[in-house]
């Protein structure tokens, strides 16, 4: 069964953009996510996108804004990252993690659709393709570790896209995809407020959990884990209940680590956080 659980203007692209089309987002009760219709069409190749959500291309505005992030996915990847493993990062934009884990790797692959940031992660020592489908050709069946940050949610078609990881990972190869929560607590606390800002023209799809292990089975294969993560304190909801708006971690009177802290854990423990990861094996 599918219904429509909102009709309306969505997030355009950079915080505080709203497109100027409205936009249906339509659950789907078999599948176990949420898609947008109409699906819109996005150029990744050049610089469109990347002006559109950081409002600039280039790849040192990516380091400034992505760098100490992806310290935050490399907590949900160290226990399956080993030396001298190949690892590829689909859709890796500028390649923060790639560098930060290129020391001990003996190969890192770069799948990047953005014609610039080829030019640079080429130069920078890493393996670099525009496409799954071009990796493939050299890498296929010959890669450790496949990560995905933040890229499923872009897509057309997840099934293919996992059957695409699936291509290059060896036998026992591991992969990792985070994307954000379809079950973000904020769309319960706030549903009002919180969608049009949850909803982006930039991604189709909001996935959750079960959702991504359905796929898994159908490309046979093996769930290992669902790892839930969530990065802003007790403050940062009170006050999308209080202001409407998104504050980041801004504090609050009477809200302190301990209180920031238990929030996080009681949202990680019943799956309600701002992301999750998804863990699995060849």
């Amino acid at each position: 069964m599918k219904k429509i659980i909102y009709k309306g203007k969505i997030r355009e692209g950079a915080v505080g953009t709203l497109s100027t089309e409205d936009f249906e987002v339509i659950y789907d009760d078999e599948l176990k996510y949420a898609y947008l219709n109409p699906f819109p069409e996005i150029n990744y190749s050049d610089d469109s996108y990347r002006t559109s959500v950081n409002n600039s291309n280039s790849v040192n505005k990516y380091f400034e804004l992505h760098d100490k992030s992806c310290i935050n996915y490399l907590n949900q990847y160290n226990e399956y990252i080993k030396r001298d493993m190949v690892i590829a990062d689909v859709g890796c934009g500028g390649g923060s993690l790639l560098d930060h884990i290129s020391g001990i790797c003996s190969k890192t692959i770069a799948i990047e659709p953005n014609q610039e940031y080829q030019k640079d992660l080429s130069r920078r020592g890493h393996k670099t393709y525009g496409s799954i489908d071009k990796a493939v050709i050299e890498y296929g069946n010959k890669v450790d570790l496949v990560v995905s940050n933040h890229v499923i949610e872009h897509v057309n078609d997840p099934n293919k896209f996992i059957a695409d990881i699936k291509k290059l990972l060896k036998p026992t190869g591991i992969g990792i995809i985070i994307t954000p929560n379809y079950n973000d607590i904020l769309l319960k606390l706030d549903f009002e407020t919180f969608a049009p800002f949850f909803f982006r023209k930039v991604h189709p799809l909001y996935l959750t959990s079960e959702s991504l292990q359905l796929i898994l089975e159908k490309n046979d294969l093996k769930y290992l884990e669902t790892k839930f993560i969530h990065e802003f304190g007790m403050a940062n909801a009170l006050n999308w209940i209080k202001l409407k708006k998104p504050t980041g971690n801004n504090p609050i009177e009477g809200i302190n680590n301990l209180a920031d802290n238990l929030w996080k854990s009681y949202l990680v423990q019943t799956g309600q956080t701002k992301d999750f990861a998804i863990i699995f094996e060849k």
